[in-house]
């Protein structure tokens, strides 16, 4: 049978749809989910937990719920390891911190293996939780990087604070300054309308020299308040300049509704639970922002710096 020219047309436009799809599958994004699927136990063992978080953002439109939430849990449980972190387990090297100011156990840790994330978080029962927890852990991180790790005497000391912000709904939290506020005040009682208050000024002049002091008058490497600090003071400005700004600054980079909240009124000593009659202090403020999906992130600050500075 002699083909017609309709038969021609339709075996040509079968011929076009054939080559489009081959053209499609291989696309890189579909090579590379490929790739990431079947072969995942080893390709993956070569990702950093941040190049985890970055590729799970980037391919976001051709990973599955599923396997991107399986990719973050193992991520995740790397971070742990190798920052020594115990996730959820409410102790000194928990990042996942309260918004009440109160140091758990008196942040002392033994720090025991293994290092792991508690996986019944809500956060991780939440579709796309594992990797907003991940995006949180990887930007905690970049910002811890920001403080000096070399001896400081008496420089000032932080903890970082991972707090998701999760709504009664078992949802994270859109990230408006009315949801934010409610959700916060749902994890403790006030939080959120603390963190959203105007503080104009901070903390007069102590001995101890707090992030309170200089927040307000630092705008990128300047500080009002420093540049008004007398001779026998610079040391305040040089400590400002090495571990104050950068935190603030890094803050603002990568968070959004970044504040600091300083230390409530009438909240001084807490009971130890270590040490039987014993004593110790709340965080002195906390500096912190949320990130695109909903978690707050920063650090609460545990001592101001002492003036020795060297």
């Amino acid at each position: 049978m002699v083909p017609t020219r309709y038969d021609k047309q339709r075996a040509a436009s079968a011929n076009l749809g054939n080559t489009k799809k081959q053209k499609i599958s291989n696309a890189p994004g579909n090579l590379l989910y490929m790739v990431l699927d079947f072969g995942s136990s080893i390709v993956w063992n070569y990702l950093g937990v941040e190049g985890v978080s970055n590729l799970l953002k980037v391919c976001s439109y051709r990973i599955s719920g599923d396997f991107a939430h399986i990719m973050a849990l193992n991520a995740i449980g790397k971070f742990c390891t190798e920052n020594k972190v115990h996730l959820g387990l409410g102790c000194g090297c928990d990042w996942m911190r309260s918004l009440d100011f109160v140091p758990r156990t008196d942040d002392t840790c033994v720090q025991s293996v293994p290092f792991s994330v508690d996986m019944n978080l809500t956060i991780l029962r939440i579709p796309g939780g594992a990797q907003a927890l991940l995006n949180a852990l990887v930007i905690a991180l970049k910002l811890k990087k920001l403080i000096p790790t070399y001896p400081l005497r008496g420089a000032a000391r932080f903890v970082p604070v991972i707090c998701p912000l999760i709504t009664k709904e078992n949802k994270l939290c859109p990230c408006s300054q009315r949801d934010l506020t409610r959700a916060m005040n749902g994890i403790c009682q006030t939080a959120g309308t603390h963190y959203f208050h105007d503080y104009k000024r901070g903390r007069g002049r102590t001995i101890p020299d707090y992030l309170a002091q200089h927040w307000n008058g630092m705008e990128g490497t300047s500080c009002q308040y420093c540049n008004n600090l007398t001779e026998p003071q610079r040391n305040f400005m040089a400590h400002c300049t090495d571990v104050y700004r950068p935190i603030k600054a890094g803050l603002k980079a990568n968070l959004q509704f970044v504040r600091f909240v300083p230390r409530r009124r009438g909240l001084y000593g807490l009971p130890s639970e270590l040490r039987l009659g014993g004593m110790y202090d709340p965080y002195e403020g906390l500096a912190a922002g949320i990130t695109a999906d909903g978690i707050l992130c920063g650090f609460y600050q545990k001592d101001g710096f002492k003036g020795h500075y060297y």
